[in-house]
């Protein structure tokens, strides 16, 4: 499970929190309207890593798209609070994207992307943190929407020794 998880809108509403929020919301859109999701794992006691997978349940809030693009990045790793997280104090992106997946339709559905190498790495450098950042990859009217911690669906990083 995630130590935390939020996201964040750009322009007019760029100092406003979303922590408690049941959804992540990702979207790419003019000013105002872009959202990045940000969820961040505890990596101690973790041994060696063979596989990773983050999981994310989604899905799209209409159907104006037949399918928008999802991609997982890397992101600073400092510690940041769900509760106080905004568009202006969010965590700079460190990678290029690790990982990309359609999302598709209204129906929630499971959502993975291999997020192997970059667990390494981290492991690798003794971070005991990782935040990724969910950004839309396509843009457009419609929203891809994420079940946060909050829910009963919440993101998973699902770690293969």
């Amino acid at each position: 499970s995630p130590l935390a998880d939020a996201f964040v809108r750009d322009g007019s509403y760029a100092n406003s929190n979303y922590g408690t929020d049941s959804q992540l919301v990702v979207k790419l859109d003019g000013t105002g309207n872009t959202r990045t999701a940000y969820v961040q794992f505890d990596l101690t006691g973790v041994g060696s890593i063979s596989q990773a997978k983050l999981r994310l349940f989604g899905k799209l809030s209409d159907l104006y798209a037949p399918g928008l693009i999802a991609g997982v990045y890397g992101a600073d790793g400092a510690a940041w609070s769900e509760s106080a997280l905004t568009s202006n104090n969010s965590p700079a992106v460190t990678t290029s994207s690790l990982a990309s997946n359609t999302v598709i339709g209204k129906t929630g559905a499971w959502y993975e992307f291999d997020v192997t190498a970059y667990l390494q790495q981290q492991k690798a450098l003794g971070r005991s943190k990782v935040t990724f950042a969910v950004r839309a990859l396509s843009a457009g009217p419609t929203l891809m929407t994420f079940s946060s911690r909050e829910t009963g669906n919440s993101p998973q990083l699902q770690i293969s020794a």
